[in-house]
């Protein structure tokens, strides 16, 4: 039933974007960032802690990588840490502000769905700002997520690349 409720709102979001002449569906995450291998994603350095909802866990980022799907300006950030655990969120870009916020408004970039392990968060205000750092061909991420469940996502991320599909 979630998986249907996320296409719903996705296929929903899509049309909006497709209906309104103030949204570019061209703003996409270029921002001088080039594609690099998916290889190159485990140069990232940082950690996400989660905390709020029981023992403090510090994940360890493995790797973590952004990838962009256009003209509908969705975009995705995959983390792997250490061990068996990942998280995604599907951004939805309409400006070119670094910022993604959560609940979604159609005049800002949103934090359309957050997964932890292939199971869906259920986000409360949240915001993750994807930087473009140029001189080095990754971004810098900063990612304050928080959940009705599962307590609070928070810490950043260096070296975070691109990758094309």
């Amino acid at each position: 039933m979630r998986n249907i409720i996320v296409f719903v709102t996705l296929f929903s979001l899509i049309l909006v974007s497709c209906g309104d002449d103030n949204l570019d569906p061209s703003n996409n995450l270029d921002d001088g960032i080039g594609p690099s291998d998916k290889e190159m994603a485990g140069m990232v350095e940082g950690n996400i802690v989660n905390q709020n909802n029981g023992p403090k866990k510090t994940y360890l980022i493995d790797s973590a990588f952004v990838t962009e799907t256009t003209p509908e300006s969705i975009a995705h950030l995959y983390y792997d840490f250490q061990g068996e655990d990942s998280l995604t969120l599907t951004l939805w870009r309409v400006t070119s502000d670094y910022n993604y916020h959560t609940p979604m408004d159609s005049s800002q970039n949103s934090i359309l769905f957050a997964e932890l392990n292939g199971d869906t968060l259920e986000m409360i205000p949240s915001a993750v700002s994807i930087q473009p750092r140029p001189e080095f061909n990754a971004y810098h991420v900063v990612l304050n997520l928080h959940t009705v469940a599962n307590g609070d996502y928070n810490g950043t991320a260096d070296s975070v690349i691109k990758v094309n599909y």
